[in-house]
């Protein structure tokens, strides 16, 4: 299981480059204001397409390793690809954990997968009385395939086991 109070080394890292590209702006605005020491001043004003250069790369990577860090995919793939499926809904509600990790696992697979929809069963009594102790429920194409979490197993034997839509791209 997942804890959710440690932070992971990527995720500090790319925290921590946007925070460098940030503050290495700060101190490119104040230097061309004239805020700073004259010696840093100087030193920033005589290379500011350099130091500005390195702040938006800082940015950029920090950002990417960030999406990246937060948007797992698995190492698993199908022998055939393409994405399966037309539909995926997953009934949920706010505050459940075990449906935000179905959501991630599901995230997971995303190369063969349409994006989940989620629908919150508070906000219909008749999903409520039928759903109420069992979500998350993840329903495929019409039919509930996974009950309160995901069996990855099962779920790769699925995606395995289904044909890829054809390609509707125009050639």
């Amino acid at each position: 299981m997942k804890s959710h109070t440690s932070t992971s080394p990527p995720i500090v890292i790319s925290r921590l480059m946007i925070v460098l590209a940030a503050v290495g702006g700060l101190l490119l605005l104040m230097a061309e204001m004239q805020e700073l020491p004259i010696r840093l001043q100087h030193f920033i004003r005589s290379n500011a397409a350099a130091w500005l250069l390195g702040c938006v790369i800082l940015a950029i990577t920090g950002i990417r390793l960030l999406w990246r860090a937060g948007h797992h995919q698995t190492d698993w793939q199908p022998t055939r690809p393409g994405k399966r499926f037309q539909t995926i809904i997953v009934y949920t509600r706010p505050g459940c954990l075990l449906c935000e990790e179905s959501l991630e696992t599901l995230a997971q697979y995303r190369l063969w997968l349409p994006i989940p929809s989620e629908v919150n069963i508070d906000e219909d009594a008749n999903l409520r009385a039928e759903f109420n102790e069992t979500i998350p429920v993840v329903e495929i194409d019409g039919r509930q395939r996974f009950r309160g979490n995901i069996n990855e197993f099962l779920l790769r034997r699925l995606i395995e086991g289904t044909p890829p839509l054809p390609d509707l791209r125009i050639r």
